[in-house]
């Protein structure tokens, strides 16, 4: 009778699984062969009597030297299957002839590089020497390594680190309704009168009422003034913030008013549409030309430049007469002059139209017109190479000492590596062209 676990096959089946780092051996080793080949010899009839098995047997001998040789041949099989893939190939040659089957050429061998930002301390230049080593710590379970610095190196502590203003739109839109402002500057609440001019452009001023004033915190964390107006202002294209002024006026007065009913004489006089006289009910002396005020009939706000001012003699109570009674007892019959006092009389520049001296008596003027606030825009929250870049105050220039390079890093940790040069008066950052990053 005959066991099946006693039939041996050789050469067995090759079985190589995939995702392998190393494969075993698919033949058969020393011990194997010499096995096999003994359990055969009853398949062969010249041998079949054949019963040595000791190992001064010549034929034994014969057949272990040729077991020898089949290791040989398995060890062999066992290399070259290794090369004959990726994750096992041992040799740069195999891997070569793999990759090539599908046109890629390996990169040559490189040493590792790294960038590094220096922080010195002090006030002189601190001169890294060439080959300078800097250890690193353990990463991807690799143990650390040491780099070299492949240059000679400055690094000055007045250049170590500094803080870029973040920039804001150069232009605000032709049509709003609200402005922001800087926080430290606004000096407007809701009610008040505000005069906005752009610089350059006069035709652009128009006067406006503060409808609703309040703090707001913008996408860019910052904090400003929002001032609502009752109408919608309207700018010329591509107006920069920095040339827009605000003005509220801090005084008011009333025009002089005739004494008694059907008494000669008004407050204003319309000269022409572009011209207006009007005589103050006091003498306002820190009033003068050039200066900007601002008259309202009711609903209606216009604005005026003063062009001339002067000092004149008005009536503040008619004249008459009084009966009084003598030292006799007799009614006598006094004359009492009209009693005068000086007013300020201003010549005024502006739109007229529609404008009657009988307005008088509604008119209002504004003046001692003061700054309202700062005009800004909220800043980028993204920054991008084409943006103008400037260092926040202060900055102390080194001496013989010029940057070149640049690590930009913002609050996410994001950052990256530009050249250009600082002006150190001006604190601008200039790229070198062709700079780009993203985001």
């Amino acid at each position: 009778m005959s066991c099946p676990c006693d039939k041996r096959t050789y050469p067995p089946r090759y079985e190589i699984p995939a995702g392998l780092k190393e494969i075993a051996r698919q033949s058969a080793a020393f011990p194997d062969f010499r096995a096999a080949m003994l359990t055969s010899l009853r398949a062969k009839p010249a041998l079949y009597g054949w019963r040595a098995r000791g190992g001064d047997d010549l034929g034994i001998m014969l057949l272990e030297m040729w077991a020898v040789i089949c290791d040989t041949l398995a060890f062999y099989d066992e290399v070259i299957a290794h090369e004959a893939y990726l994750r096992t190939a041992r040799l740069r040659p195999s891997l070569r002839k793999l990759v090539a089957l599908l046109g890629y050429v390996p990169r040559p061998a490189v040493a590792a590089s790294v960038k590094l930002a220096v922080l010195a301390e002090g006030r002189k230049t601190v001169t890294l020497p060439r080959a300078t080593q800097f250890r690193s710590g353990s990463f991807d379970g690799q143990p650390p390594q040491v780099f070299e610095l492949d240059s000679a190196t400055q690094v000055h502590p007045f250049a170590n680190s500094f803080t870029l203003l973040r920039p804001r739109p150069s232009a605000i839109g032709t049509a709003v309704w609200s402005l922001l402002l800087e926080t430290d500057t606004a000096k407007l609440k809701a009610g008040d009168l505000v005069l906005v001019q752009v610089k350059g452009k006069p035709a652009s001023t128009q006067v406006r009422v503060a409808t609703k004033v309040n703090i707001v915190v913008g996408k860019d964390e910052g904090k400003y003034v929002r001032v609502r107006f009752n109408a919608a202002l309207s700018f010329p294209t591509a107006t920069p913030p920095k040339k827009i002024k605000l003005s509220t006026p801090t005084q008011t007065t009333n025009l002089w008013r005739p004494p008694g009913p059907g008494s000669a004489g008004s407050g204003m006089k319309v000269v022409d549409d572009k011209t207006l006289d009007v005589t103050l009910e006091n003498v306002y002396r820190q009033i003068k030309p050039g200066d900007l005020v601002i008259l309202c009939v009711g609903a209606e706000r216009r604005w005026f430049k003063v062009k001339q001012t002067s000092e004149k003699m008005v009536q503040v109570t008619a004249g008459g007469q009084v009966e009084v009674v003598d030292k006799n007892g007799k009614k006598v019959k006094v004359v009492t002059p009209p009693v005068k006092t000086p007013a300020t009389q201003l010549v005024l520049a502006g739109n007229c139209t529609g404008w009657k001296s009988a307005h008088a008596p509604r008119v209002i003027v504004h003046y001692g017109l003061v700054a309202a606030g700062t005009v800004t825009l909220q800043a980028k929250t993204q920054l991008k190479a084409t943006d103008p870049l400037q260092a926040a105050a202060p900055l102390e220039k080194p001496a013989d000492y010029v940057p070149s390079r640049f690590l930009l890093e913002d609050k996410n940790g994001v950052g990256v590596e530009v050249s250009g040069s600082l002006s150190w008066n001006s604190r601008k950052l200039t790229l070198d062209q062709g700079a780009s990053w993203s985001p």
